[in-house]
């Protein structure tokens, strides 16, 4: 999706030494606008075929309701084996954006070479709702899945949250949340380049002033249409973050972010949690879009820590 009409800045962008497999999405850049929202949920809507089930997986969508809005879960469970775990993901696009044929099969992936049962939560978006309406609907979804673990027929003690982007910022956000309300916290947390300080004070965000796909600039649009003059604590900014469980961290090389999550997973090892940091070389923000060497290598990487919770 993002070849049809994400081009910007080519001619100015600085010249990065992205690996070779990567070279078309370097060339992208993703606006922060309302009117691209827009475009983009029009061509998003041709993704539903995404969501239908095949031989391997069975898909249906149960809706749950959050500030009297109705939030869709899109339930992923393999069909020739039982599993007793299951895997919250939470998309990225910038609190913005929906989720896309990426975030559908990737997931189809994780729940049959994962060995689990995926729920896939559909969260409200910028510009109509702002914090903390994306973390109100996750964490809701977490709590759902413990409330109907029997039905789903799986362990509470095996439950994985995991997101991208911006989905890795309200993955982290559903751990605080359970974490201050004495719930049940997850097995294992996954963040793939994950966006989680609204400081924007890293190398990494004064390095790559025009990164490919995602800069600082669109980074302030971001946090500032998201949180207002609200008050929230980003992520990073916690100072105890002992309670977290274990971590998978996964950052990409010319990503503005990738300092925030190469900050966060030191912070965790400080802390005594047991985290693993996976620092993609040659890689963007996003570039699991692209399938490739790179990707599948990051892809195992990610499905070894699912697999490390045994059914």
């Amino acid at each position: 999706m993002l070849e049809l009409f994400w081009i910007e800045g080519i001619n100015s962008m600085k010249k990065y030494d992205v690996d070779s497999e990567f070279q078309m999405q370097s060339k992208l850049s993703v606006p922060f606008n309302k009117k691209a929202f827009s475009l983009a949920d029009f061509l998003l809507s041709y993704n539903s075929h995404e969501l239908e089930s095949d031989d391997n997986i069975d898909i249906i969508t149960e809706n749950i309701i959050v500030d009297d809005c109705d939030v869709p879960l899109y339930i992923y469970t393999p069909k020739k084996f039982d599993t007793d775990k299951v895997l919250l993901y939470i998309h990225g696009g910038a609190f913005a954006y929906k989720g896309y044929f990426k975030h559908y099969r990737i997931c189809r992936r994780y729940a049959i070479e994962g060995r689990c049962k995926v729920v896939y939560v559909e969260y409200r978006l910028l510009p109509k709702y702002p914090f903390p309406s994306a973390v109100n609907d996750c964490f809701s979804a977490y709590k759902w899945i413990i409330d109907n673990s029997e039905k789903l027929g799986i362990d509470k003690n095996k439950i994985i949250v995991g997101g991208d982007s911006a989905g890795g910022c309200l993955s982290c956000d559903v751990v605080i949340n359970c974490h201050k309300e004495n719930v049940l916290l997850p097995r294992l947390l996954l963040l793939l380049y994950p966006t989680l300080d609204k400081r924007m004070n890293t190398k990494s965000m004064i390095e790559y002033d025009d990164a490919p796909i995602w800069d600082p600039k669109s980074s302030i649009k971001m946090w500032d249409m998201y949180l207002g003059d609200k008050e929230y604590i980003s992520p990073n900014e916690v100072e105890d973050i002992s309670f977290y469980p274990t971590t998978y961290v996964e950052t990409a090389e010319f990503d503005c972010l990738r300092d925030e999550g190469i900050e966060f997973a030191k912070r965790l090892e400080l802390s005594g949690v047991d985290v693993t940091l996976n620092e993609t070389k040659g890689t963007i923000h996003g570039f699991d879009i692209r399938a490739c060497e790179t990707t599948e290598n990051a892809i195992k990487e990610r499905l070894k820590m699912i697999n490390s919770i045994e059914d």
